[in-house]
């Protein structure tokens, strides 16, 4: 670590951090998923290096973020990053990104309501805000598909609205925000009708190995299904810089994976030019998270309209009591919110909303809609 410190590295992000320590018996596992991760997760030695780690990170005021998977003990993850405890700046948990995995793992069909969702994000914001932590915040990597075909709707006409949906949601939560490769352009999972051929994720292909021959064909045809919304392939497309060639990618005529076909659509040439496209909803997201940051950054997160199976809204508010209000439509059809309150400012709102279209004692959402408010 101290080669790379001393050569100016301002941190580390560290792969499954939490299998460095290993259950010396070597037991058996007879679970049926990810056997054997229970005497290797977050084992009996984990805590006693990572602090010989953070106090390395620490001679230099260095910052450090590690995956954390197969881990879900709240006592366990909070000791990794509490304030107190000199050993990472924070963790990547797995929680959001199990939310559509079956009772078979990965590949197996898992639907969910907006409900889950509000609860999963709210234990991380109130765990990390009640005990010192700090969150991580994303919804995309380099092993995860593409949010905006995950979470919300990636079909042509919601895709756009869909991506700066989550532009709001992730963005002005409590944590530290992690913008994948494309994300910020609303990059989306390869095209359903991708052959299996081009396919180069060696979990998804040794998955399809396992089961092709003893599956019927219902089964095969579900698991094409979750290979197109699950394999890691959906964020390891050539990035999409413009529409031309390979998408601007490469000059050479065939790059380690086929180039997502809408690249002619969706690319940062297009984006980067034009006042309206997504990538300038993550610009003003992250300008109002900076100008805002007793609000944004450092203030308390609380779910507001829970049971709604439609609308995620969430309020943050600042220790001088400052408030901000996030209300974002995951549905594809229009709603009207009901809310009472009375709005300052617009702070972000992709539609263009004013004051005016949000003190009426409703909030209408086109389909796909996410608008930031300070009260």
């Amino acid at each position: 670590m101290r080669f790379w410190l001393d050569r100016g590295a301002d941190g580390f992000r560290i792969d499954v951090i939490n299998f460095i320590s290993k259950d010396r018996r070597f037991p058996d596992s007879d679970r049926p998923v990810l056997a054997g991760h229970e005497f290797y997760a977050s084992g009996p030695r984990l805590h006693e290096y990572l602090a010989e780690l953070g106090a390395i990170l620490g001679e230099y005021d260095a910052f450090s973020v590690g995956e954390m998977p197969c881990v879900d003990d709240e006592g366990e993850l909070i000791k990794a990053v509490g304030g107190d405890r000199g050993e990472l700046s924070m963790i990547f948990h797995f929680e959001l990104m199990d939310l559509d995995h079956g009772p078979k793992g990965k590949f197996s069909p898992q639907s969910w309501p907006l409900s889950k969702l509000k609860t999963t994000v709210n234990k991380w914001q109130r765990l990390m805000l009640d005990n010192n932590g700090w969150n991580a915040l994303y919804l995309e990597n380099h092993d995860q598909p593409r949010s905006v075909s995950r979470f919300v709707h990636d079909d042509a006409v919601h895709r756009a609205d869909s991506a700066k949906l989550i532009a709001l949601f992730l963005g002005l939560q409590a944590g530290t925000p992690f913008v994948y490769q494309g994300q910020e352009l609303g990059m989306t999972n390869v095209p359903e009708d991708w052959p299996a051929d081009e396919y180069k994720d060696v979990d998804c292909l040794n998955h399809w190995n396992l089961h092709r021959d003893e599956a019927d064909e219902a089964t095969r045809a579900t698991l094409r299904a979750e290979y197109q919304k699950k394999s890691r392939d959906n964020a390891r497309t050539p990035m999409q810089w413009d529409a031309g060639p390979q998408a601007g990618f490469t000059t050479g005529n065939s790059p380690w994976m086929r180039v997502n076909d809408n690249h002619v659509d969706i690319n940062a040439a297009a984006q980067t030019s034009a006042p309206a496209p997504v990538y300038h909803t993550w610009r003003r997201v992250l300008e109002q998270r900076k100008a805002l940051k007793d609000v944004f950054v450092y203030g308390d997160f609380a779910l507001v309209d829970e049971p709604n199976e439609s609308v995620f809204a969430y309020r943050r508010q600042a220790a001088d009591g400052q408030v901000a209000l996030v209300v974002a439509n995951f549905s594809a059809q229009s709603v009207s919110w009901p809310w009472e309150g009375k709005a300052r400012r617009v702070l972000v709102s992709p539609a263009g909303k004013t004051v005016a279209n949000v003190n009426s004692g409703e909030i209408r959402l086109a389909p796909c809609e996410a608008i930031a408010l300070l009260l």
